[in-house]
């Protein structure tokens, strides 16, 4: 993932070390909210699908942390870059 993002990044973020993306989503008409779990902090690839007049937001994390999210509209706030301390 490092090289895609590194071969598009905005000019914005050309001076500015990141090592990861930092989303603002906002989830309107929310149907069900499903969240278990008790780790954050790890790297995921989310899921986000249209299913008819739905959108479904899921983040999985095997048994230690699970998101799911059914909504009626999902609108990107921001997208940022972000330096990870951890993974310097």
């Amino acid at each position: 993932m490092r090289d895609i993002y590194r071969k598009k990044t905005p000019d914005k973020w050309r001076n500015i070390e990141f090592n990861g993306l930092s989303i603002t989503l906002t989830l309107i008409g929310i149907n069900k909210l499903n969240l278990q779990g008790e780790r954050v902090g790890f790297v995921c690839s989310p899921v986000i699908e249209r299913i008819g007049n739905e959108i479904i937001f899921s983040i999985d994390n095997g048994d230690r942390f699970h998101l799911s999210c059914v909504a009626e509209v999902i609108v990107i706030d921001s997208i940022e870059p972000y330096l990870d301390q951890r993974w310097k």
